[in-house]
């Protein structure tokens, strides 16, 4: 498959004993499709672990028809204690990881093995599994432009077993947002980050819908919350404000219409702001056909609402069960 010129290369990067850890929760829908892409690879696997995270569809089963190493949790904990769980039981000096709703490109493994002898942990690069209706090339073309013109790595997905052990882990305490957490520890530490553009893994997952977007955004912003306090013990606050402001100015307008410029205005800021901080649009040109620019925009927007209101959910939740572990505390002291 490689020129002569990739013979060195390729001797020296398929001697890594890699194990690839999947954590898995209600995937049946992609399981297989994950595993198989993992068989294919030109530089196989050590072996493949599926952490089956309390599924309660038939994950499980499929993942041990592929004859693959498979760990059962009674329940879900989630994906940074499936993660945990996995690493315990491979036996390759090197882990990588692999989401199940994924496929890898069929030299994933192979530029990850090259990577990780110039780097400590190593970054993959993300894609859109067969874009095709418009909202999904809008999502390919956010991936492009992230790793086309300002992608630089805070977090990893393949590293030697004892450095991941030595860091700790991911932190099972956090419900979003681990692999940053991780990323984050990893350059404290002092070790480095590598991003091999070329080891791609193919999103085969939600969201494949606009709506279904915004309800993960909304659920992945409510789940962040334990990630934004370990570091800020704050809320970010850009999302939140221009998220109230919208509202604000939404409302006045169905009130008066005196205030639809005001509210169209503020709109086309917003929209501007986002064309510029996303680079959509760079030194006056698109970089991106204009047709996807315009959607993957009004996308963002969308999203940054959707997001602080997840916040603003989270927030409330996490009060709410203090306040119920409150409770219980009392009770059980009134009750001795």
């Amino acid at each position: 498959m490689y020129t002569d010129r990739y013979s060195m290369q390729w001797q020296t990067s398929k001697n890594l004993t890699i194990s690839v850890i999947i954590p898995a929760y209600n995937a049946e829908k992609t399981i297989s499709a994950c595993v198989n892409s993992l068989k294919n690879q030109t530089n196989k696997p050590y072996e493949i672990i599926v952490v089956d995270d309390g599924s309660t569809d038939l994950t499980g089963v499929i993942a041990r028809e592929q004859k693959v190493k498979v760990i059962t949790l009674v329940k879900n904990h989630g994906r940074s204690y499936a993660r945990n769980m996995g690493v315990k039981k491979a036996k390759g000096t090197y882990i990588a990881f692999l989401d199940s709703d994924s496929i890898a490109d069929t030299n994933w493994l192979f530029y990850l093995s090259r990577t990780l002898r110039s780097h400590d942990i190593v970054s993959d690069r993300r894609s859109v599994y067969q874009p095709n209706t418009f909202y999904l090339s809008c999502l390919q073309a956010n991936y492009d432009i992230i790793y086309n013109f300002r992608y630089h790595p805070k977090c990893g997905w393949a590293m030697k077993k004892s450095l991941f052990e030595k860091i700790g882990g991911f932190d099972e305490a956090i419900l979003a947002g681990e692999e940053h957490d991780l990323g984050r520890r990893v350059m404290e530490a002092g070790f480095t980050i590598g991003f091999e553009p070329r080891a791609i893994q193919y999103h085969n997952g939600p969201p494949r819908s606009f709506l279904d977007g915004l309800y993960r955004r909304f659920d992945h912003a409510k789940r962040k919350i334990t990630f934004t306090k370990k570091y800020t013990n704050s809320l970010p606050l850009r999302p939140l404000i221009l998220t109230m402001f919208f509202f604000l100015l939404a409302g006045l307008s169905i009130i008066s219409v005196f205030y639809i410029p005001f509210f169209l205005f503020y709109i086309t800021i917003w929209y501007t702001s986002i064309l510029v901080h996303q680079g959509i649009l760079r030194r006056g040109f698109w970089v991106v056909p204009v047709k996807l620019a315009v959607g993957l925009s009004a996308i963002r927007i969308t999203e940054q609402i959707a997001e602080a209101l997840g916040y603003a959910a989270g927030v409330f939740l996490k009060r709410k069960r203090h306040y119920l572990r409150q409770d219980a505390a009392i009770s059980a002291n009134t009750s001795q």
